[in-house]
């Protein structure tokens, strides 16, 4: 038993005749569409803005559409046989090789992948080499480091004593 809020909306036969002649007229006339459906303007002014419905309206459009560039080769391959002119006969050979790699990746690309955790049982991979976080260190010619006394700093200091430590 499915729940109200989880169950679909139903639309009924009026209104999807409605839709069908919407989506089918050269013009949009929403007065010929309620007549059509056997609906009051005002009630299928009301339902086209009801979300189950606009729902349903997408996917009627998209299932037209899809139908629709169903005849796109037939067309290409007419205008290719039977045109006078020789660059649309070009242009819908290419378009219609363009269409069959289309069609073969969309059918042979790999499954889509999901969330979730990959476990390897096997042997374990090696480690990658750690980066460096900071720039390199480049020593200018002629710049002194400051860390390592030469004989200049002994001769300053007076000599290379080293001072009595306190207890």
């Amino acid at each position: 038993m499915t729940l109200a809020k989880n169950k679909p909306t139903a639309i009924s036969a009026g209104l999807r005749s409605s839709i069908d002649a919407l989506l089918h007229m050269e013009r949009y006339d929403l007065v010929l569409a309620a007549k059509a459906g056997g609906l009051r303007v005002q009630q299928l002014r009301d339902d086209l803005g009801r979300p189950h419905v606009r729902a349903f309206m997408r996917q009627q459009k998209q299932l037209q559409l899809e139908q629709i560039c169903q005849q796109n080769p037939s067309a290409l391959a007419r205008i290719r046989d039977s045109s006078a002119n020789a660059n649309a006969a070009v242009n819908s050979c290419r378009t219609l090789e363009s269409m069959l790699e289309a069609s073969t990746s969309e059918t042979s690309r790999p499954a889509r992948r999901e969330a979730g955790l990959v476990i390897i049982i096997g042997a374990r991979p090696p480690e990658p080499e750690p980066r460096l976080a900071g720039a390199r260190t480049v020593i200018e010619a002629g710049a002194r480091d400051v860390s390592v006394p030469d004989e200049a700093d002994e001769a300053f200091l007076g000599g290379a004593e080293v001072a009595p430590t306190s207890k």
